[in-house]
């Protein structure tokens, strides 16, 4: 009986040997924690008219101007402004968009670049063999900036690059990919974009325990040959604490949270029916609870691919703002109360009669101030500025971050076309009355919805 315990402790210990076998060589992810980057898709700039071709509604707050090189350093600067350390384009192997790397490098520049640049590689030919020799020459023009460029996004002196399409090959596969990149442009840092193993796990089909059960093999046979994880974000549930869970066991590799930011309808196909911010609220949150240490956000500057399915036309401002607000907690970064209160309302670009109710949404973000008591009305006025209907007043104490929700049927606004908010508010024994929001259009057919919000269930939940 002893002999067989000894056996038992024997198997047990030399399982967790081979569990943690790691095929990458050690670094230090020390300096890379804390880093906040957004994905981008460097064919649509910033400054794209977002209603060219098939683009959708949505009208940017925020109007780079200037050559596509000149807004993409404006655009830097802005994303700076609220704590975001890195930009993050897609490249895509044999040899697409590599030109844009350059660009973004330019701008940054050498000296105290404002965001540092990183990589984001999908790797499309047909055998490792050929993706090794097209890398080669991909990264050939870069092989000085690879070395020693100030802008180039590393960890542990090392490049970072994201894989997008990790499940093309076989982490065996990868190991030999990486190691022959690695041999020629020296040391770099890959991480397996988790979005794709989302995406397997869930074509598997069955229940959520099924999904994530297989979702964790997949992490824990990919791990070994990376160096970890980061994420494009896609409309699939993603089981954060399974993410926890697994990087517990391999604490010498990255962590790079996923931040959706694309609750929008994506390009023109279809979309998921989303609960105004609170997806990129709630996502956020379960993101933080999986320990990452550094984020990636999903595509905030693309408005053309991603048009919104509510006209908040301070869409930049207000992700980035709440983004702002949720790193004072998680990184001690200081949160920029303003003097007055900042509040922000969110409404659908349509909705669908008798379907769907009208759904309004008042943020309210944290005050300097002595009284931070904000009295809100939210009004709802036909187009011509007639008020229809009035909420029942609400306190808000912007002591912290505030969201209230407003909602009513959409029957009882059916002779009209579309409505538009309106908010007053009474702070510091004053009234206020805020600009008209944009309108929500009262629609009786779903044919003119494909750029509004799609009835149907979202994936996120």
């Amino acid at each position: 009986m002893r002999n067989t315990w000894f056996l038992f402790l024997a198997l047990v210990a030399s399982w967790s040997v081979f569990a943690a076998e790691d095929f990458r060589p050690p670094f230090d992810k020390s300096d890379y924690k804390g880093r906040v980057g957004i994905q981008l898709n460097p064919w649509w700039p910033p400054q794209k008219d977002p209603v060219y071709g098939a683009g959708g509604p949505n009208v940017s707050y925020i109007h780079h101007t200037g050559t596509s090189a000149q807004v993409w350093r404006q655009a830097m600067e802005l994303c700076a402004r609220y704590g975001v350390d890195v930009l993050v384009p897609e490249i895509n192997e044999p040899q697409a968009w590599s030109g844009v790397w350059r660009v973004l490098l330019d701008q940054a520049g050498t000296n105290r670049p404002p965001v540092q640049i990183g990589m984001f590689f999908g790797m499309y030919s047909k055998d490792k063999e050929s993706v090794i020799a097209s890398m080669k020459k991909v990264l050939e023009p870069f092989r000085e900036d690879l070395k020693s460029h100030p802008a180039v996004s590393r960890a542990g002196g090392h490049p970072v690059m994201v894989v997008y399409n990790p499940t093309k090959f076989k982490p065996s596969e990868w190991r030999e990919i990486f190691d022959a990149l690695d041999a020629e442009f020296g040391r770099m840092i890959y991480l397996v974009n988790i979005g794709e193993l989302v995406v397997q796990a869930a074509r598997g089909g069955g229940g959520t325990e099924a999904k994530d059960a297989r979702f964790e093999q997949l992490l824990r046979e990919s791990l070994p040959y990376w160096d970890g994880i980061s994420s494009y974000g896609n409309g699939y549930r993603v089981a954060f604490p399974v993410i926890q869970k697994v990087m517990k066991d391999f604490p010498q590799k990255i962590n790079e949270g996923q931040g959706h930011f694309v609750y929008c309808n994506h390009f023109h196909m279809g979309g998921n029916e989303v609960p105004l911010s609170q997806v990129w609220r709630d996502h956020l949150s379960d993101c933080y609870s999986s320990d990452p240490d550094s984020l990636l956000l999903t595509n905030l500057l693309d408005q053309y691919e991603n048009s919104a399915i509510y006209p908040c036309y301070e869409r930049e401002d207000l992700l980035l703002r709440y983004l702002e607000w949720t790193l004072e907690k998680w990184k001690g970064r200081k949160f920029q109360r303003r003097k007055e209160p900042e509040l922000v309302v969110c409404n659908y670009t349509m909705v669908l009669l008798g379907w769907q109710s009208l759904d309004f949404e008042v943020l309210g973000f944290p005050l300097d101030a002595k009284g931070t008591d904000v009295l809100v009305t939210l009004e709802i006025c036909d187009t011509s500025g007639k008020v229809l209907y009035t909420f029942p007043e609400k306190r808000m104490d912007l002591n912290t971050f505030r969201a209230e929700r407003f909602t009513i049927p959409s029957t009882q606004f059916a002779g009209e076309r579309g409505v538009v908010p309106r908010l007053r508010y009474r702070w510091a024994g004053r009234d206020f009355a805020m600009n008209y929001g944009p309108m929500t259009l009262i629609d009786p057919s779903a044919v003119t919805g494909c750029f509004g919000r799609v009835p149907r269930r979202t994936r996120f939940g």
